[in-house]
């Protein structure tokens, strides 16, 4: 797998369908065939997902709290035209370190 830790668009949608999902059981094929994404997509995805701290280390549960914060502070910043993070665990984390520094003083 190429090492890519960069969030990429069709990351949200499969962050929602696992959110919809929640703790149902669902496989690798179930999410592309109803994502019309490749398999190694869902994976290459799965593993962004891990290394941004917004699935478990089994790749299998979404968190929930890490996914809303995301979603609402870190999805514009990560996929704004003029974004300079490339939104990984650490620049996810700087980008809320400041958001709370910003709004909590």
């Amino acid at each position: 797998m190429r090492k890519h830790a960069v969030m990429r668009p069709q990351d949200i949608p499969i962050q929602i369908k696992l959110f919809i999902i929640q703790d149902g059981p669902w496989m690798m094929k179930d999410l592309s065939h109803s994502l019309y994404l490749s398999n190694s997509e869902i994976s290459e995805s799965l593993h962004r997902n891990k290394y941004a701290g917004l699935i478990d280390d089994q790749k299998k549960k979404l968190l929930v709290l890490n996914f809303l914060d995301f979603l609402f502070y870190g999805g514009s910043i990560c996929f704004s035209p003029t974004a300079r993070s490339n939104c990984s665990r650490n620049g996810y984390s700087s980008f809320t370190s400041f958001y709370a520094t910003y709004v909590y003083q």
